[in-house]
């Protein structure tokens, strides 16, 4: 990928945009973020630390400073909060850089926002360690028979979604 030239790069994620939105069935941008607001995301969005044996699985996330921008908080401690109490979930490397990743966003009305349907998910499960929740979500569920991920943004009933939270955090916090 390295030796790419910036207009080889920005033919290859054209190519691959058309094809994605053809598969979703999606012959119009309606709702998509402008050409400019896809680049900036694009720019603004790195790989999971490569350290770390779940990275490739969790996939791209953003660095402390761009959630913040994104979210329009104003500061770090309101990010850091926000972690704490569960409405945002962000990963902590053994360097303690903390990543957020980008499959537990969504744009809605010109805002990015944590999908509502995963923040009560992510609440339930503060407790449990972040790679963990974040390598759960994005991995097929044998239980949901989809990912969290696929469920929380579908019309699927989210009462069985927090259920399965709620099992499993007791599963994994129990002594």
């Amino acid at each position: 990928m390295s030796t790419m030239s910036a207009e080889q790069y920005a033919h290859r994620v054209r190519d691959e945009l058309v094809r994605a939105m053809h598969r979703a069935g999606r012959d119009h941008p309606t709702g998509m973020p402008t050409p400019s607001e896809a680049a900036r995301l694009i720019l603004g969005t790195e790989a999971a630390p490569a350290q770390n044996p779940l990275a490739a699985r969790i996939g791209p996330v953003w660095r402390s400073a761009r959630a913040r921008e994104a979210l329009g908080l104003n500061s770090r401690q309101a990010l850091n909060s926000r972690r704490v109490n569960g409405s945002v979930l962000g990963i902590t490397t053994t360097e303690g850089q903390v990543y957020y990743p980008l499959f537990q966003f969504r744009r809605h009305d010109d805002k990015v926002e944590v999908h509502p349907h995963l923040v009560p998910v992510l609440k339930i499960l503060r407790d449990v360690d972040s790679w963990t929740v974040a390598a759960m979500l994005q991995s097929t569920d044998p239980d949901l028979g989809v990912s969290v991920i696929e469920w929380a943004t579908s019309d699927r009933d989210q009462q069985q979604l927090r259920q399965w939270a709620h099992t499993v955090r007791n599963e994994l916090t129990a002594p």
